[in-house]
Formats: C-alpha cells, sequence, structure tokens
C-alpha cells in the first residue's frame, strides 16, 4: 500500500492514517511532563559526532507506588520484572509506532487522546462485523467489550503467576494496567530508528533499512550472516552488531536488572514468533507456559505462532530475538508481528 508510489512531502494514506515521528516523539515527552509518577522519558539522539553520544529514545513505565498511597523505593523499583518493548525497526511498518503510542496511552490511562485511534480503525477494521466504530466517534477503550473480554480472560492465567496480577472481575482496563506497573517495569523503544521512518514520511516509502543501508534485525551475532548484496533488503552489515542501534539496544537489556522478556514489534502479518528464527527448530529450554501463553493470546489475535523460522516458514539470520535468548536473557523472548 505505502509502497505503491513516491510522492512529495508527507506521502497518503500516511498523513491521514499515521503519526508522523516528531509527533509520536513530542507525544512520549508530553506523557512523560503529565505522568511523572508512570512514565520516564529519554529522547532519541542518533548523532554520532562527539560531544553527542548515540542515544535511543527510551520510555519506562513503572508505578512509584504498591497501592494504598504506599510509596516504594527506588530500590525497589529498580528491582522489579522488565520486559522490554521495541518498535518500528523496519522504517516502513509505519504503524508500529503509532501501536506504541497507543499502548504508552493505556499505560498511563491518557484514553482521552486516541479519537485517532477511532477513525483509523474504522477505516482499516479487518473485521467490521466484530468491531464497528463510526467515524470520529470518541473511542473510550474501557468500552470495548472486546478490550473487557481480553483483560478478563487473563486473571486465571496472572493470578497463578509470580507476578500476581489479577484482572477485575468487571475487566477495567485501568485497574489492570495500574495493578501491572506496580509489578513489573516495561522499557519501550517506540521509533528505533527516527532518521528512517522520517524518511519513510519524506516520501520514500519503501525503506526497510537505516540509512546506511542495514537491517538492523540481521544485524546482530547470532547465525548472522557475511557478505552478501549491499542493496538486498535484508543484508546484515559489514559485520555483527556494526550499526548502532544495535549496540545501543544491547547495552540498554544488558544494563536491566531482571529482565523477563523482549518483544519486537512488526507488521505485515498476524503472527507471534519465540525462538529460533534462524532455524525450524524451536530453542530448546523455552518457559514450560510458552504454548500456553501463545494459546492464550491468539483467542484475541487468531494469528500463526510458534517458532519464527517453522511456522512461518521464512528464516532469518542475525535477528535480535534469536541473539536475546542464546545469551542476553535466556528467559521468555519473543518477537511479536502485528497489524491493523
Amino acid at each position: 500500500m505505502l509502497c505503491a508510489g513516491v510522492a512529495a512531502g508527507l506521502p497518503e494514506p500516511f498523513a491521514s492514517l499515521y503519526s508522523d515521528t516528531d509527533t509520536v516523539l513530542s507525544e512520549f515527552q508530553s506523557l512523560a511532563q503529565h505522568h511523572p509518577d508512570l512514565l520516564q522519558w529519554t529522547p532519541p539522539d542518533e548523532s554520532t559526532t562527539p560531544p553527542s553520544a548515540f542515544q535511543l529514545g527510551v520510555a519506562t513505565f513503572s508505578s512509584r507506588s504498591t497501592g494504598g498511597g504506599v510509596s516504594t523505593s527506588q530500590s525497589e523499583v529498580d528491582a522489579r520484572p522488565k520486559l522490554v518493548l521495541v518498535f518500528s525497526e523496519h522504517a516502513r511498518e509505519v504503524i508500529t509506532a503509532d501501536t506504541a503510542l497507543w499502548l504508552a496511552r493505556v499505560l498511563v490511562g491518557a484514553f482521552h487522546v486516541l479519537q485517532y485511534v477511532a477513525y483509523l480503525l474504522h477505516v482499516l477494521n479487518p473485521h467490521p462485523d466484530v468491531c464497528v466504530w463510526s467515524a470520529g466517534e470518541t473511542l473510550d477503550v474501557e468500552s470495548w467489550s472486546q478490550m473487557r473480554a481480553a483483560v478478563s480472560a487473563m486473571q486465571a492465567s496472572l493470578a497463578t503467576a509470580t507476578l500476581n496480577v489479577t484482572a477485575p472481575s468487571d475487566g477495567k482496563l485501568s485497574d489492570w494496567a495500574r495493578q501491572l506497573l506496580q509489578r513489573v517495569t516495561i522499557v519501550m523503544i517506540p521509533v528505533e530508528v527516527p532518521s528512517s521512518r522520517r524518511a519513510v514520511e519524506a516520501g520514500n516509502t519503501c525503506l526497510r533499512k537505516t540509512l546506511t543501508g542495514v537491517d538492523l534485525n540481521r544485524n546482530w551475532p547470532v547465525a548472522w550472516r557475511a557478505g552478501g548484496d549491499r542493496n538486498a533488503e535484508e543484508y546484515g552489515g559489514p559485520a555483527p552488531m556494526s550499526e548502532p542501534q544495535s549496540r545501543a539496544l544491547r547495552d540498554l537489556v544488558r544494563g536491566l536488572r531482571n529482565v523477563l522478556g523482549y518483544v519486537q514489534v512488526h507488521s505485515g502479518e498476524w503472527a507471534m514468533y519465540v525462538p529460533w528464527d534462524h532455524t525450524k527448530a524451536e530453542a530448546l529450554g523455552l518457559p514450560a507456559d510458552t504454548h500456553a501463553l501463545l494459546n492464550l493470546l491468539n483467542g484475541q489475535c487468531q494469528c500463526t505462532r510458534g517458532a519464527g523460522g517453522s511456522a512461518s516458514n521464512y528464516l532469518a539470520f542475525g535477528t535480535s530475538m534469536d541473539y536475546m535468548w542464546h545469551g542476553a536473557l535466556r528467559e521468555e523472548s519473543h518477537s511479536l508481528l502485528v497489524v491493523c
């Protein structure tokens, strides 16, 4: 759809359906300013020229209380399990940055600013018989029957989990989000490569890679492939971890304590993948409840699921998911593909 043509300025349908990169980043800044008890924001800096140092844009969500108005110490907050979510790694997958922004608003309770999502879903909704909105309708995600059902469906599973996050009987999302952030820290990179996404906005609508021509999701050490055509869509760079974005993400995850999971959010298909990407085999040692979790989530998305290389019939070499599972985390590592 976006690759059908290139025009001067912001291409359609981008301009009418998606937020531009500067808007996404400024919205994260605004959310952090209005919800300092739940969100800290570090803006991106893509400069590699001293004295500047390359910096990913990172949003960290965690409640400063344990409920009932009781504050918690910084050391307790730091010790909480971490979930790392990475969006917009491939520039042309523009919807993923908007997905990050939507999730950020849900986590801090800023539902009133979601009206544009109602319009987007009204236009692109793939299941009009299930979900129907009228254009311009004010959106309150807590009123979605699907959202209430999804949150309530998690209750039985989460009640027995070590996180002890329970969904209330009415499935109210704000209560669930508040409980979640009292127990888990969510570390989110909403736009991994702002410069490439801006290039898409400027008309280079088919751009997948960085402006230096590297596919970041082929730039990681596990099963990285040397050589290849530099113009190929999946060119993995001159060496593993050659790109500052890859190194910055690696260092970010390494610097976190108690990382519970790693999720790469892409668009292009309905799918949920776990390691491995580079072979058809499923990684050994995945948590015992991995398939139960995938099946639970599948009740909402009805999508392809399983080991990436096997479920997708497509092998990917040098991916971040395989790297995180191979040695960086050794916990549950997911690569999640979404599409609206």
